[in-house]
Protein backbone atom coordinates (compact mmCIF):
# COMPACT_ATOMS: atom_id res chain seq x y z
CA UNK A 1 0.00 0.00 0.00
CA UNK A 2 0.89 3.26 -0.67
CA UNK A 3 0.02 6.20 1.80
CA UNK A 4 0.79 9.97 2.53
CA UNK A 5 1.66 10.92 5.66
CA UNK A 6 2.42 14.03 6.81
CA UNK A 7 4.71 15.77 9.55
CA UNK A 8 4.18 18.51 12.24
CA UNK A 9 4.80 21.68 8.93
CA UNK A 10 2.05 20.26 7.02
CA UNK A 11 4.67 18.40 4.25
CA UNK A 12 3.23 15.06 3.13
CA UNK A 13 5.51 12.40 2.25
CA UNK A 14 4.38 8.79 0.39
CA UNK A 15 5.16 5.79 2.50
CA UNK A 16 4.81 1.99 1.13
CA UNK A 17 3.63 -0.56 3.87
CA UNK A 18 3.01 -4.13 2.95
CA UNK A 19 0.77 -6.76 4.51
CA UNK A 20 -0.11 -10.62 4.28
CA UNK A 21 -3.68 -10.67 4.65
CA UNK A 22 -4.92 -7.26 3.56
CA UNK A 23 -5.89 -6.06 7.42
CA UNK A 24 -2.70 -5.83 9.03
CA UNK A 25 0.00 -3.56 7.83
CA UNK A 26 3.79 -2.83 8.51
CA UNK A 27 5.33 0.48 7.35
CA UNK A 28 8.40 1.10 5.45
CA UNK A 29 10.31 3.43 8.09
CA UNK A 30 11.32 5.75 5.19
CA UNK A 31 8.79 7.21 3.08
CA UNK A 32 9.52 6.36 -0.82
CA UNK A 33 8.70 9.69 -2.46
CA UNK A 34 9.46 12.45 -0.39
CA UNK A 35 9.59 16.81 -1.78
CA UNK A 36 12.59 16.79 -4.22
CA UNK A 37 11.65 19.16 -7.03
CA UNK A 38 9.99 23.10 -7.06
CA UNK A 39 6.72 21.71 -7.49
CA UNK A 40 6.14 19.66 -4.74
CA UNK A 41 8.63 22.02 -2.18
CA UNK A 42 7.09 22.67 1.24
CA UNK A 43 3.88 20.56 0.35
CA UNK A 44 4.95 17.79 -0.91
CA UNK A 45 3.06 14.45 -2.63
CA UNK A 46 -0.43 13.30 -1.81
CA UNK A 47 -3.08 11.36 -3.11
CA UNK A 48 -1.13 8.38 -4.59
CA UNK A 49 -2.92 6.12 -7.41
CA UNK A 50 -1.24 3.40 -8.56
CA UNK A 51 -1.45 1.61 -12.56
CA UNK A 52 -0.16 -2.18 -12.97
CA UNK A 53 2.36 -1.03 -10.41
CA UNK A 54 4.99 0.76 -12.64
CA UNK A 55 3.05 3.90 -12.46
CA UNK A 56 2.27 5.54 -9.87
CA UNK A 57 0.08 9.02 -10.22
CA UNK A 58 0.22 11.65 -7.27
CA UNK A 59 -0.45 15.49 -6.60
CA UNK A 60 2.76 17.63 -6.28
CA UNK A 61 1.49 20.44 -3.95
CA UNK A 62 4.28 23.13 -3.06
CA UNK A 63 1.83 25.31 -1.06
CA UNK A 64 0.32 27.21 -4.07
CA UNK A 65 -0.72 24.98 -6.47
CA UNK A 66 -1.38 21.11 -6.43
CA UNK A 67 -0.36 20.12 -9.43
CA UNK A 68 -0.97 16.07 -10.88
CA UNK A 69 2.42 14.11 -11.48
CA UNK A 70 3.35 11.10 -12.56
CA UNK A 71 6.33 9.16 -11.50
CA UNK A 72 7.28 5.05 -12.81
CA UNK A 73 9.12 2.24 -11.06
CA UNK A 74 8.97 -1.46 -11.02
CA UNK A 75 8.73 -2.46 -7.75
CA UNK A 76 7.19 0.55 -5.85
CA UNK A 77 10.30 1.52 -3.45
CA UNK A 78 12.23 3.73 -6.01
CA UNK A 79 10.28 5.59 -8.15
CA UNK A 80 11.78 8.09 -11.12
CA UNK A 81 10.09 11.61 -11.65
CA UNK A 82 8.45 12.06 -15.17
CA UNK A 83 7.30 15.98 -13.93
CA UNK A 84 3.91 17.85 -14.09
CA UNK A 85 0.85 15.70 -15.96
CA UNK A 86 -2.02 18.37 -16.04
CA UNK A 87 -0.45 22.31 -14.90
CA UNK A 88 -2.86 23.55 -12.74
CA UNK A 89 -4.01 27.52 -14.56
CA UNK A 90 -3.28 25.84 -17.57
CA UNK A 91 -6.38 26.13 -20.38
CA UNK A 92 -9.91 26.89 -20.83
CA UNK A 93 -11.01 23.74 -18.50
CA UNK A 94 -8.76 24.07 -16.07
CA UNK A 95 -9.27 27.37 -13.99
CA UNK A 96 -7.16 26.14 -10.68
CA UNK A 97 -5.38 22.92 -8.88
CA UNK A 98 -5.64 19.33 -10.78
CA UNK A 99 -6.07 16.67 -8.45
CA UNK A 100 -6.80 13.00 -8.27
CA UNK A 101 -6.06 11.48 -11.95
CA UNK A 102 -5.92 7.71 -12.45
CA UNK A 103 -4.96 6.22 -15.77
CA UNK A 104 -6.34 2.87 -16.31
CA UNK A 105 -4.37 0.09 -17.37
CA UNK A 106 -6.28 -1.19 -20.33
CA UNK A 107 -6.44 1.07 -23.34
CA UNK A 108 -10.14 1.87 -24.81
CA UNK A 109 -10.54 2.66 -28.38
CA UNK A 110 -6.60 2.57 -29.09
CA UNK A 111 -6.01 5.12 -26.16
CA UNK A 112 -5.00 5.37 -22.20
CA UNK A 113 -7.87 6.97 -20.26
CA UNK A 114 -7.43 8.29 -16.99
CA UNK A 115 -10.47 9.64 -14.98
Amino acid sequence: MLYRAQDTKGTSRIGYAESADGIHFMKRAEPVLVPETNYEAAGGGEDPRVVDIDYLTYIGYNKKDAQLCLAVSRHLLHWERKGILLPAYKGNWNAGWTKSGAILKEKINGKYWMY
